[in-house]
């Protein structure tokens, strides 16, 4: 009798199983372009943290962070590290890569805790040289990095999407007005976890909950793209992951 009651039950889950299913049915991932436009140029910038691959619980151990570069004008596309945490010792050991920009003199400028100063202090690492200087600029808001040349604002994440949506969205504010630049059905735990605008301000790069990097026309000139490109090879104990995109320097 027991084993009768357990193929009903097993019957009756399978059943509801369908007909929710068949009800909602199972939205997929969005899909994207994967060949890059000729016109599109510049490098794409982000954070990304090195990390152990441990099996074993609660998570793996971060062994350093870093800032990435893709040249979206070579060839064949490829991540190479412009600067790491451990590079900067010198400087300090609290750098914060989470809240890095790019400034209109192809650098990027990162945040870092002065003990000697007790304040925050400003480092520029310039993209194409790699050298490092320190800055006496006054700090800006760090808010400021949504905002492109033409005062538009990337909307965050929890800005575009209802909780009971099943689009994943992509919007900008220009004034009082919402530009939508993308939507689309997606499952429920897909979404955009950090966007950033080129500095041109006529392109928006992502990064998805996926981890894939994807450029999208805020004018809707081209079909959003996933970028392909060849990863940096760790050890077999290591990998990265990425973070958050700091920008588009063109």
């Amino acid at each position: 009798m027991t084993n009768r009651n357990n193929l009903l039950l097993s019957i009756t889950i399978l059943l509801l199983t369908t007909v929710v299913v068949g009800i909602f049915g199972i939205v997929p991932f969005p899909e994207y372009e994967t060949s890059l436009k000729k016109d599109l140029t510049g490098k794409i910038i982000y954070f990304s943290e090195i990390q152990s691959k441990n099996i074993i619980p609660p998570a793996p151990d971060i062994i350093d962070s870093c800032i990435y570069e893709i040249n979206l004008e070579e060839k064949t596309l490829s991540e190479k590290i412009i600067i790491c945490q451990s590079d900067l010792s010198n400087y300090s050991y609290e750098i914060y890569f989470y809240d890095a920009q790019i400034t209109n003199n192809n650098e990027v400028l990162i945040r870092y805790w002065s003990d000697l100063n007790n304040s925050e202090n400003i480092l520029l690492i310039n993209i194409d040289t790699k050298q490092v200087t320190e800055s006496n600029e006054t700090l800006q808001s760090r808010s400021n990095y949504k905002v492109n040349p033409q005062g538009e604002r990337i909307l965050d994440y929890w800005e575009g999407r209802s909780p009971e949506s099943r689009n994943v969205s992509l919007y900008y504010q220009k004034g009082n007005e919402v530009i939508e630049v993308f939507s689309e059905a997606a499952p429920t735990n897909y979404y955009f976890e950090s966007s950033n605008w080129s500095q041109n301000g006529n392109n928006i790069v992502v990064l998805d909950s996926e981890g894939q990097i994807i450029i999208f026309s805020k004018n809707k000139t081209y079909q959003p793209i996933k970028i392909i490109y060849e990863k940096l090879q760790f050890s077999e104990q290591d990998d990265s992951r990425i973070v958050s995109i700091i920008g588009w320097s063109d």
